[in-house]
């Protein structure tokens, strides 16, 4: 499904980016 291919892509990205809820807009820290 397009999901999954997406899911993939974001972990793909995650791998270059050495903390990525950094610039995650879904992750809220307080």
């Amino acid at each position: 499904p397009k999901d999954f291919t997406i899911l993939k892509r974001m972990a793909a990205l995650s791998n270059f980016n050495p903390d990525p809820l950094e610039d995650s807009p879904k992750v809220d820290k307080q």
